[in-house]
């Protein structure tokens, strides 16, 4: 009797080690293409300079063509530096990575930028053909949900339409985008009808400034309106444009992150428009934080529950990494935290405060004992400036790595 091929595909799925795969892959045909499917479902492409060589993966490909459907998790790392041929015209001939891009159509999250952190790709310096490519392959996966671009310098704006178009969860990291046209000119109204709205999740992660300047224009503002999550970086060199970027979303924001990676960021938090369908709200601060007298007051305005009335969750990641120990342990002296435990008790939806204490304690030489003895006083501290939001079970802790 032969075994339903239905079997075989729920055998291989419960395969998690590597090698077994491979062997199933070689086994014979019922357990070959279930067995592909999760073997090359992640694909990285790594270096390859300039030109993008990558002849054992296009050799793949070639000899077997239907694996590129399988494809659905894409990592393309490009190098600043060029390879050993440069492509520097229209006529140059295919390269691997244009040959395999244009045979990758199932990508659902996909991973493009510089291969070196320290060494950013220039973008004005790739070939045009490469540049073209990238941008192209990008633009043809219908089923991408997220993209993911970093370590890119000298993006040009009309490049943007391209990388925010197709997936609904859009993350970039160091990303720098020239300024190219002037804000309100004719070739900029031009770029910014070409997106649908349709991006759903933003994470503007460091060094992103001149992106945020360029989507919190307000001929830009349909890119962001529908968005129901938003992650931004605390800089007071573009508060004003964070501010915008969360006004756009303001009727559909459901999530907020603020990062605040500069110790001296003055406007965390901010001042926030009512957001009517907000539920999650995380900052990531400093814990000296705790000591500022400035922190409580902005703080009550955002628990407002006439501003955000389905706020239920509050998290608060206080980040240590003061070798000198200064203003360690924390300690909270403003009376005015008072108010702030009336406040989380009064409002309707009773949002949970978490509070992680992520406090890097090794480089001094403190035992995990040591480092578990500072958390649990932090916990007392916290619960008895805190008293109603504790007695209410609002209040929970996490010791973060």
């Amino acid at each position: 009797m032969q075994l339903p091929q239905e079997l075989f595909d729920a055998i291989v799925q419960n395969i998690d080690d590597h090698p077994t795969l491979q062997s199933c892959a070689l086994a014979g045909p019922q357990l070959r293409d279930p067995s592909q499917r999760i073997l090359l479902q992640s694909v990285t492409l790594r270096g390859g300079g300039w030109v993008g060589n990558y002849p054992t993966e296009r050799a793949i490909l070639q000899h077997s063509p239907h694996i590129a459907t399988y494809v659905t998790d894409l990592t393309v790392y490009i190098s600043g530096r060029p390879g050993p041929q440069q492509v520097d015209d229209d006529n140059a001939p295919v390269t691997d990575i244009q040959w395999i891009l244009d045979r990758l159509h199932n990508v659902r999250r996909c991973v493009f930028g510089g291969i070196d952190g320290d060494t950013a790709v220039r973008w004005t310096s790739l070939p045009f053909v490469l540049a073209s490519a990238y941008l192209g392959f990008i633009s043809r996966q219908q089923s991408l949900r997220k993209l993911t671009v970093e370590n890119i310098r000298g993006l040009p704006p009309d490049a943007l339409p391209a990388l925010v178009r197709p997936a609904s969860t859009l993350s970039f990291k160091q990303m720098h985008v020239i300024g190219g046209f002037l804000p309100g000119g004719p070739h900029d109204a031009a770029i910014a009808s070409q997106v649908v709205p349709g991006v759903l999740c933003l994470d503007l992660g460091p060094e992103c400034q001149s992106l945020c300047r360029v989507l919190a224009r307000p001929q830009y503002a349909a890119w962001t309106s529908l968005l129901t999550h938003l992650t931004l970086q605390a800089d007071d060199e573009i508060d004003q444009e964070n501010r915008a970027l969360i006004g756009n979303a303001a009727l559909t924001l459901q999530s907020l992150r603020v990062v605040a990676y500069q110790r001296d960021a003055q406007h965390v938090p901010w001042p926030l428009p009512p957001l009517p369908a907000l539920r999650a709200l995380q900052y990531d601060l400093s814990l000296s934080i705790l000591n500022d007298p400035q922190f409580v007051a902005p703080f009550l305005a955002i628990v407002a529950p006439a501003a955000r009335p389905r706020l239920s969750e509050i998290t608060l990641i206080l980040k240590y990494a003061n070798p000198s120990l200064r203003g360690f342990p924390p300690c909270i002296r403003d009376p005015a935290i008072g108010a702030l435990d009336t406040a989380l008790a009064a409002h309707p939806a009773r949002p949970a405060l978490k509070l992680v204490w992520r406090v890097n304690l090794s480089v001094r030489g403190f035992t995990q004992r040591d480092i578990t003895g500072f958390f649990d006083g932090f916990v007392r501290m916290v619960r008895g400036a805190l008293p109603g939001a504790h007695a209410q079970g609002q209040l929970v802790f996490e010791l973060g790595a």
